[in-house]
């Protein structure tokens, strides 16, 4: 039997001065055994790309009860700000997706990394 969870402001207090918030986070168990963490952001901009990229590396380290899974980033953005950070969000192995007009899109991305690795 296969278990699905997605959860919107995925959030986890360790300690007085650090808390850990992913605008989505989701999973599933079975045969497909993968973990994503969505960050959404209203406008692009590089900085997002590189932050997202360090949050999916500290993921196995605070969440280790998810160590098993595949997980893989995804930056979801209104407004493309910044064009370069497209290229940038996909050379990082992140895939990126944009929401315009209450529709969802998502490119595919061959250079997906699975940050639990």
């Amino acid at each position: 039997m296969e278990n699905k969870l997605v959860t919107p402001r995925f959030k986890r207090k360790f300690s007085p001065t650090k808390t850990v918030e992913y605008d989505v986070f989701g999973y599933c168990n079975g045969k497909v055994n993968n973990a994503v963490i969505v960050e959404i952001k209203s406008k692009l901009e590089a900085k997002h790309v590189y932050e997202l990229v360090e949050e999916l590396k500290e993921f196995k380290t605070l969440f280790p009860e998810y160590k098993d899974k595949h997980l893989y980033g995804i930056l979801a953005v209104v407004d493309v700000g910044d064009k370069d950070a497209i290229a940038l969000t996909k050379e990082n192995g992140i895939y990126f997706a944009r929401i315009t007009d209450n529709i969802f899109t998502m490119q595919p991305n061959h250079n997906a990394i699975d940050f639990n690795l």
